[in-house]
């Protein structure tokens, strides 16, 4: 049986610039099924709690993920 984890409470969630995650639930990277997304979300003394949420096909992460993770080039190439 995996375990969610409701991160609505403020306890955990903050991402790396100490700031919320719009994140609202989550799971240990053991409960990760495939295709889940990887993006980790929070951390506890037990470890990394992950998105959890569908990915995208062939990718780690969800479609809210991708848009954090992956920043278009703006200035072009060249």
């Amino acid at each position: 049986m995996s375990a969610i984890f409701d991160l609505t409470d403020g306890s955990i969630g903050a991402d790396a610039a100490g700031e919320k995650s719009a994140d609202r639930f989550g799971v240990r990277v053991l409960d990760l099924a495939p295709g889940a997304c990887r993006w980790p979300v929070a951390e506890d003394a037990h470890g990394h709690i992950f998105c959890g949420a569908p990915a995208r096909l062939g990718r780690s992460f969800c479609s809210a993920h991708m848009k954090r993770a992956y920043v278009p080039n703006l200035r072009g190439r060249g």
